[in-house]
C-alpha cells in the first residue's frame, strides 16, 4: 500500500499525459465520424468498450507496469516512468511540430525527443510543473464521457425504432422490388456523343434504358454518400449538422415503408437505415450485410423468419476491426514521414472500415452476362486484393456482395420481397478493368490520382481519370447484365419493379474538386436513374428531377401513401420547375453546408460533356481496348513500338516498380496502371508505353504539383505475357 501511495503522483502524470496524447485526439476523430460505427454495426456496448479501451487502456497498462516493476525494484520503476513520459510527450508533440514547422523524418524525431527530454527534466526540477497532473488526470475519463454522451456518436444508441408502416390496403403493385444503388457514378461516362447510352461500351445499361423510364435530367442532392443515400431513401433534403447515416437519424425511409409487409433482403454499405428490428442484424455474421431471411439447410427456398442474432465471435471481430482502425489513426498522427492519402470529400470517400470479408468461389462462367461480347469472358471475375487495409478490402468485397445479391433472388411464392443492394462501384479506388481484370493499387494520392491536389491540375489529368472511371463502370455494366439475366431466368424481369440509381457523381473538369460545388457541377450531380415496372412505358424523360423523387415514385407504383412529409415529388406526377435546389457538401466529420445550386442548364452541360469526351471504338475485338480508346491517340494502341514515328525520351516510371513486369501472373493482379514523368520536357507531349514490342498505353503529359511533365496511363492487358515482360517509354515524334 505504501508503494501505491508513493507512486500516486507518477500514475496521475500518466493519466494526464495519456489524455492529452491519446484519449482526446483519437476519441475526437471518432466522435466526429459516427458513420464509422454505422458501418461496423456497433452496439451501445461496443461504443462503451471502445471508448474505455482508448481512453483508459494505455495509462492503466503503463501504471500497472510501473507498480509491478516497483514491487521488484524501485529504481527500475522510475526509469520506466521516465520512458513513458518521454513517449507520451513525443506522441503529443509530433503532429504539432510536423504540421506547424513542416519537419519530417529524422529531423522531426530529433526535435521531438529533445522537447520530450526537456519536459521530463523540467518536471523533475520544478515541482509546480508536475502539480498540473493532479487536475488533468481525469482527462481520459472526461474524453470518454464526451464521446459517449456529447458527440454525434451518442445518437446511435439512444433513438427509438419506429413501427413499420402497415400496407393493409390493396396495392396497385405488390410484386418484388429489385433496387440497385451504385456509388460515385457520373451519368456522363455512360453517354455517347448523342447523349444516349454508349451501346458499344455499356450494352447492358443500354438494354436497361430501352425497357425503362430513364430520367436523364436527374440531379443528386448531396456530394457524399452519408447524405446522398439517406436523401434517396427518405425523399428529404439533407440538413446541416453531423448526423449518422443510420435509422436513428433517418427513421422514415423506404425500409420502414416496406418492412411491415415485405420480406426484406437488404444489404447496405456505409449506411444503416434499416434498423435491426426491421432487418435483423446479420452484418457481423455475413458479408452480405443485413437481411431478414434465413435459408433452411435442406431447402433452397428462403425461410421467412427472423434471422439469428450475430454471434459473439463476430462481434469480437467487429470490435477488433474498430481497434485496428484506431491504431491506424494513432499511427498516422505520429508518423514521421506520413503518406498523403486522398481526403474524403475531394474525390471519394476514404472508407476506413469494413466488416465484410471476400470469399467468393463462383466461377466466371456462372456469372458471365449473356449479353456481354464474347471477348469479355473474364468480365465478372470475383477478385480479392491482398491487403490489410480496410479501404481496399471494402472495395474487394463488392463482387462477393453482388454474387450473394444474385443468390438471394429466387422464384419464391412470396411476392412481396425487397431486394436492395448498395454497391460501392464504380467508386474509387479504380483498380479493375471493364473485363474484370484487377490491377495494382496505391493509396498514395499522387499515384492513385496523378494531377489531383484538391482539384484537377489540368483537363489532361482529369481525362486520364475519366478513362479509369469509365473502365470500372464497364465492369459494373457486366454485373448489371448478370442481374438482368438472373431476373429473366426467374421470369421476374417483366414482373418486378426494378430500380437502378446512384447516390452522386464526380467532377472531372480542370480546376474542379471531385466532390465540391463549382460553377459547373453537372458531373457531380448528374446520376443514372432508371425505373422499370409492369405497365410503365419505356422512355427518356428529360423533365427536371432530383434523387429525392425516387421514394415517392416507388410509393406511387405501389399505390401506397407515405405517412410522413417529404420534399420529393413523384416522377409520375406534376413536373417540378427547373431552377435550383439544395445540395449538401462538406468533408467527413464536419457539418455539411447546404448550397442552393442552379440546375437549369444541367442537362445541356451534361450532353455537351458527353459529346466532347465520347470516342467511337474502332474494334469490338477487345472490351478493354474500347475503353482505352477514350484516352489520347487510341489509334496507336497495338502498333509496332519500333515504328519510326516513336523516339526515345528520358523518362522515370514512378509506379509500379520495374520488378512488377518481370513476374507477371496473368491470373492475378496485373501491373496496368503506370505513372511517371519526363526528365525534362513540357506538357502536351504524347507518350507511348511499349510492352513486349507493341504499344500498350498512350498518355499525354501534364503539369502538376510534383513535376512539370507527368503522365499516367492504363495498359492494355492483352499486351502482357506470363512471367517476364519488357517495358519501354517512348514519345511520339513531332
Amino acid at each position: 500500500m505504501r508503494l501505491v501511495r508513493g507512486r500516486l503522483l507518477p500514475i496521475l502524470e500518466l493519466f494526464a499525459l495519456a489524455g492529452v496524447a491519446i484519449a482526446v485526439p483519437v476519441l475526437d476523430v471518432f466522435g466526429r465520424s459516427p458513420e464509422t460505427f454505422v458501418r461496423a454495426g456497433a452496439t451501445r456496448s461496443d461504443l462503451w468498450i471502445f471508448a474505455a479501451a482508448i481512453a483508459l487502456g494505455p495509462p492503466t497498462v503503463a501504471a500497472l507496469i510501473e507498480l509491478l516493476v516497483g514491487f521488484a525494484h524501485g529504481t527500475s520503476a522510475r526509469r520506466f516512468h521516465a520512458f513513458f513520459v518521454i513517449a507520451l510527450v513525443a506522441v503529443t508533440a509530433i503532429p504539432l511540430i510536423r504540421d506547424s514547422l513542416g519537419l519530417r523524418g529524422a529531423a522531426l524525431l530529433i526535435v521531438t525527443l529533445a522537447i520530450a527530454v526537456v519536459v521530463l527534466l523540467g518536471g523533475l526540477r520544478f515541482a509546480w510543473l508536475r502539480s498540473w497532473t493532479r487536475f488533468a488526470a481525469p482527462l481520459p475519463a472526461i474524453a470518454m464521457i464526451m464521446f459517449l454522451f456529447a458527440s454525434p456518436v451518442a445518437d446511435i444508441a439512444n433513438a427509438q425504432v419506429k413501427a413499420p408502416v402497415e400496407l393493409t390496403e390493396r396495392l396497385a403493385f405488390d410484386g418484388p422490388i429489385i433496387m440497385l444503388v451504385l456509388d460515385e457514378f457520373p451519368l456522363s461516362v455512360l453517354l455517347d456523343g448523342d447523349g444516349l447510352i454508349d451501346r458499344d461500351r455499356f450494352p447492358n445499361f443500354a438494354r436497361l434504358a430501352d425497357g425503362s423510364a430513364w430520367y436523364r435530367n436527374t440531379t443528386a442532392v448531396a456530394g457524399r454518400t452519408e447524405q446522398a443515400v439517406p436523401a434517396l431513401l427518405t425523399g428529404r433534403y439533407p440538413t446541416t449538422g453531423i448526423r449518422p447515416p443510420d435509422w436513428s437519424q433517418h427513421p422514415d425511409n423506404l425500409f420502414r415503408l416496406l418492412a411491415g409487409s415485405y420480406a426484406m433482403f437488404v444489404d447496405e454499405e456505409t449506411t444503416r437505415l434499416c434498423p435491426p428490428q426491421h432487418c435483423p442484424d446479420l452484418a457481423l455474421d455475413d458479408p452480405r450485410g443485413v437481411t431478414t431471411t434465413t435459408r433452411d439447410q435442406h431447402d433452397e427456398e428462403a425461410v421467412l423468419e427472423p434471422a439469428k442474432p450475430a454471434t459473439q465471435r463476430r462481434q469480437s471481430e467487429a470490435r477488433d476491426s474498430l481497434f485496428d482502425l484506431a491504431r491506424q489513426v494513432a499511427s498516422d498522427r505520429v508518423a514521421l514521414d506520413p503518406v498523403e492519402r486522398l481526403p474524403e470529400a475531394e474525390v471519394g470517400e476514404a472508407l476506413e472500415h469494413t466488416t465484410a470479408t471476400s470469399s467468393a468461389s463462383r466461377t466466371v462462367a456462372e456469372l458471365e452476362p449473356a449479353e456481354t461480347p464474347a471477348a469479355t469472358t473474364t468480365v465478372a471475375r470475383p477478385f480479392v486484393m491482398p491487403s490489410a487495409d480496410g479501404f481496399r478490402n471494402l472495395a474487394s468485397s463488392q463482387p462477393t456482395r453482388f454474387l450473394r445479391f444474385l443468390d438471394d433472388l429466387d422464384a419464391s411464392s412470396q411476392r412481396r420481397r425487397l431486394h436492395y443492394l448498395h454497391l460501392l462501384l464504380p467508386h474509387v479506388p479504380w483498380r479493375v478493368t471493364a473485363s474484370g481484370i484487377p490491377y495494382q493499387f496505391s493509396d498514395a494520392r499522387d499515384v492513385q490520382f496523378p494531377g489531383y491536389d484538391g482539384a484537377w491540375s489540368s483537363q489532361v489529368a482529369a481525362d486520364a481519370a475519366r478513362v479509369r472511371l469509365s473502365m470500372q463502370a464497364g465492369y459494373v455494366d457486366a454485373l448489371l447484365g448478370a442481374l438482368i439475366e438472373r431476373l429473366e431466368q426467374l421470369e421476374l424481369w417483366n414482373d418486378a419493379l426494378v430500380v437502378v440509381a446512384a447516390d452522386h457523381g464526380m467532377s472531372l473538369l480542370e480546376g474542379s474538386p471531385g466532390r465540391a460545388i463549382r460553377r459547373e457541377s453537372h458531373e457531380l450531380l448528374g446520376v443514372p436513374l432508371f425505373v422499370r415496372a409492369p405497365g410503365l412505358e419505356p422512355r427518356v424523360d428529360d423533365r427536371p428531377s432530383e434523387s429525392i423523387d425516387l421514394l415517392p415514385t416507388i410509393a406511387d407504383v405501389l399505390g401506397a401513401k407515405l405517412p410522413w412529409t417529404i420534399d420529393g415529388i413523384s416522377l409520375f406526377r406534376m413536373p417540378r420547375d427547373a431552377g435550383s435546389h439544395p445540395v449538401a457538401v462538406g468533408e467527413i466529420g464536419t457539418s455539411p453546408k447546404l448550397l442552393d445550386v442552379d440546375v437549369r442548364d444541367h442537362l445541356d452541360l451534361l450532353l455537351a460533356t458527353a459529346k466532347t469526351h465520347h470516342v467511337a471504338p474502332t474494334s469490338s475485338a477487345s472490351r478493354d481496348r474500347a475503353f482505352l480508346e477514350l484516352g489520347p491517340r487510341g489509334d496507336l494502341l497495338g502498333t509496332d513500338g519500333s515504328d519510326d514515328q516513336f523516339e526515345t525520351v528520358a523518362a522515370t516510371v514512378e509506379f509500379p516498380a520495374r520488378d512488377a513486369f518481370r513476374t507477371v501472373d496473368l491470373g492475378g493482379v496485373l501491373p496496368l496502371h503506370v505513372v511517371g514523368h519526363l526528365n525534362g520536357g513540357a506538357p502536351g507531349t504524347t507518350i507511348v508505353i511499349v510492352v513486349n514490342g507493341r504499344v500498350a498505353g498512350v498518355a499525354e503529359t501534364f503539369s502538376d504539383q510534383l513535376h512539370a511533365s507527368r503522365f499516367t496511363a492504363i495498359l492494355d492487358p492483352s499486351a502482357l505475357h506470363a512471367g517476364m515482360n519488357e517495358i519501354e517509354v517512348l514519345q511520339l515524334s513531332d
